[in-house]
């Protein structure tokens, strides 16, 4: 498997925590260190993975909310042997999220080390 194809899987990972609220995944697809960030809004946000998996446990998931899934990934990037870039996109209403994922191979294992996200009201 290469290294684009093994990003596409902790991807789909990704994917499945954020519409189906599925935690178990997070160690999986986030290293222990790992931060996420945004500045949508008013205020700047940043987080642990331990604040981000209370967060997703702690809302109602777009899955169960019956919402149609929609996530798409718009560009991965292999900048190194050991680290990488993805840009995905997904609708969870009435956001809509831009995410940037920074990954690094670490341990044989690509992690995702940092996650800076945007989201805009659907219109």
């Amino acid at each position: 498997m290469t290294a684009e194809d093994e990003i596409r899987a902790v991807i789909s990972d990704y994917f499945d925590v954020v519409y189906l609220g599925d935690i178990s995944k997070i160690n999986e697809i986030y290293h222990p260190s790992a931060r996420l960030y945004c500045a949508s809004g008013d205020q700047f946000v940043t987080m642990g993975v331990d604040d981000y998996a209370k967060l997703v446990a702690g809302r109602e998931s777009p899955s169960r909310k019956g919402e149609k899934r929609e996530d798409v990934i718009e560009k991965i990037e292999i900048l190194a042997p050991t680290m990488a870039r993805a840009r995905v996109r997904e609708r969870m209403l009435p956001k809509l999220f831009t995410d940037e994922l920074i990954f690094l191979l670490v341990d044989k294992r690509w992690s995702i080390v940092a996650k800076a996200w945007h989201f805009d009201l659907a219109g």
